[in-house]
């Protein structure tokens, strides 16, 4: 999957719910080196509310999002198991949503290949021996991946 490399400038032609996507790539950069595993004042997990926030705004998605979303897989597919619903949930949340910004086209192929990827992770992960709730989440992601919207 080519990911849009996090040092390219055109992260600042991207945009998001806040406007330009310059601060994306330091998000994406926090992700990958798991200061999600923690907690931030107030209980919020950082930088997952950032990237939500931004990215996934109310449902509403914009350029920035297809450009992250291969990243976030690409992270995601390197946790354990117990770990990986926060990043299917998201996949699925973009893919789904009803409110999309225009997608570059030059983005779509790696933003097809991460959601595809993203429906192959979510359901291996249903078969570890989950706890129920985890399995609820992770069925409405495949379901939301897929375009189920009525199973989602």
């Amino acid at each position: 999957m080519k990911l849009l490399s996090l040092d390219d400038p055109r992260w600042g032609q991207l945009h998001h719910a806040y406007g330009v996507a310059t601060d994306v790539p330091d998000l994406l950069r926090a992700l990958a080196r798991g200061d999600d595993r923690g907690k931030a004042a107030g209980g919020d997990r950082e930088p997952w509310h950032s990237i939500w926030s931004a990215l996934c705004h109310q449902g509403d998605v914009d350029s920035a999002s297809y450009a992250a979303l291969p990243h976030i897989v690409a992270i995601g597919e390197k946790r354990p198991a117990v770990e990986q619903l926060s990043f299917w949930a998201f996949a699925a949340a973009v893919a789904s949503s009803e409110e999309r910004g225009l997608m570059p086209e030059d983005l779509r192929e790696s933003y097809d290949e991460a959601v595809s990827e993203a429906v192959r992770r979510a359901t291996a992960c249903i078969a570890v021996g989950i706890d129920e709730t985890t399995a609820r989440g992770l069925g409405w992601s495949v379901a939301a991946l897929r375009g189920w919207r009525s199973a989602a």
